[in-house]
C-alpha cells in the first residue's frame, strides 16, 4: 500500500498564501487553480 503525499498547500506556504488571497477575493476554486496552471505552479 503507498503512504499518500503530504499536500502541496502544507508543503509550499508561498503556493498556500497565494491560493488564500484569491479565495479573499471570493475566486472560485476552478479559477484559481486555472491561474496557477498558466503560471506553471502546479
Amino acid at each position: 500500500m503507498r503512504r499518500p503525499r503530504p499536500a502541496k498547500l502544507r508543503l509550499d506556504h508561498e503556493l498556500r498564501d497565494e491560493v488564500q488571497a484569491k479565495l479573499d477575493l471570493e475566486w472560485s476554486p476552478e479559477q484559481i487553480a486555472a491561474r496557477l496552471r498558466t503560471l506553471s505552479v502546479i
